[in-house]
């Protein structure tokens, strides 16, 4: 039980949360923009934007526990991870616009057949 393995727990720890808080981040901005484009009541909006706020103000705690992981860490080990959290969010929301693409494309799939 070195203090670097319990780091690395902390850390694994940390990244294993961040996917699923990018991942409802990208869910709830992606319902707003809907809502917003459908025209739908400002009420219903006005929810899920709360909503949003408490997930933005959980993302901005990971943050800074991500962030107390990583300053253990030398100047180059410390950008090298801040650049692993950066790509792995941005993968966790590319992924998320490929399925919402292919949901899309089987839904044009099954319209095209029905008729």
């Amino acid at each position: 039980n070195d203090p670097s393995s319990k780091l690395v727990k902390k850390y694994n720890r940390c990244i294993g949360q961040m996917d699923s808080i990018v991942d409802l981040l990208f869910e709830l901005e992606l319902k707003i923009a809907n809502l917003s484009n459908s025209g739908k009541a400002v009420n219903d909006m006005d929810e899920w934007k709360s909503r949003l706020k408490e997930a933005l103000v959980i993302k901005g705690m990971l943050d800074e526990s991500s962030n107390m992981i990583v300053n253990y860490l030398d100047s180059n080990k410390q950008i090298h991870f801040r650049n692993e959290i950066k790509l792995k969010q941005k993968l966790i929301c590319e992924m998320r616009i490929v399925n919402q693409e292919l949901y899309y494309l089987e839904m044009q799939l099954k319209i095209l057949f029905m008729y």
